[in-house]
């Protein structure tokens, strides 16, 4: 199974994201949009571990003593560029930095890294830290059209986000796609 940990959103937020997918319909693109119940911020990605691994791990961010913060979802981009357009993602202005430290106190915590270590090995993690939320996967090759979308939203507002939660996240791949379940919560 593979696990993550992961900021949950609100349903308000996950439908903000939603209606923003509808402009890229237009696009003339296939695209596999993440569904509203499974939106949501990834913070480290696992990989293919055993649940007790997972749990284990969990811990350690349990007792890590967190203090929340404030972020502003703001701005659409793409992996690996605006331009080569693989995954579509939502960023984040004021409060990115304290996101993305957030993000690199959990990955170095040590049960994280062992589970990690395996993932950057293997070329499934660890190619730099950008804080984002998911839209979608694009499953065709990308267009002036997909492009100029992206580009045109570079500063949208999606919303501010009071992030005081970390999640442990289950992830079981289908051919519909993948189905999420949380396993664990932290509140700080």
């Amino acid at each position: 199974m593979r696990y993550f940990f992961a900021v949950p959103l609100q349903k308000n937020q996950q439908e903000k994201i939603v209606k923003f997918q509808e402009k890229f319909s237009e696009c003339g693109v296939k695209i596999k949009f993440v569904e509203r119940e499974n939106i949501h911020i990834t913070v480290v990605f696992l990989g293919e571990v055993s649940k007790s691994d997972a749990l284990c791990a969990f811990d350690e961010v349990r007792n890590t003593g967190f203090e929340g913060f404030e972020a502003e979802a703001k701005g659409v981009h793409a992996f690996p560029s605006d331009s080569n357009s693989r995954v579509l993602f939502a960023g984040f202005g004021a409060g990115s930095e304290k996101l993305t430290g957030l993000i690199e106190s959990i990955e170095n915590l040590s049960q994280v890294k062992k589970l990690t270590t395996l993932q950057k090995k293997q070329g499934l993690a660890g190619k730099g830290i950008v804080p984002h939320i998911t839209i979608g996967r694009v499953k065709s090759h990308a267009n002036r059209k997909l492009t100029e979308t992206i580009l045109n939203a570079t500063d949208f507002y999606f919303f501010d986000i009071n992030i005081n939660e970390v999640q442990l996240w289950e992830s079981k791949l289908t051919p519909a796609g993948p189905v999420y379940n949380v396993v664990e919560c932290v509140v700080f």
